[in-house]
C-alpha cells in the first residue's frame, strides 16, 4: 500500500478532535475521490480505519 504523510496526519488529527470532543461529528472532505483509493482494497482498508474506534495512545496505522 503507498505511503500517504498527509492523509496520516489528516486522520490522526481526526481520532485528536473525536477524543477531545466524542460527540461531535469529524468531517475529512476530500477533493479528488481519485487520489484517495488507488483500488479497491485501498478503498476498503481506509474505510475499515475510518470507522474503528481509536484506541488510547496508539498512532495511526500501528
Amino acid at each position: 500500500m503507498k505511503l500517504r504523510p498527509e492523509l496520516e496526519k489528516a486522520l490522526a488529527l481526526a481520532h485528536q478532535s473525536k477524543e477531545a470532543a466524542p460527540e461531535t461529528p469529524v468531517i475529512i472532505t476530500v477533493h479528488e475521490l481519485k487520489s484517495l483509493a488507488m483500488n479497491a482494497a485501498e478503498e476498503i482498508d481506509l474505510r475499515e480505519r475510518l470507522q474503528s474506534q481509536p484506541r488510547p495512545n496508539a498512532e495511526i496505522g500501528s
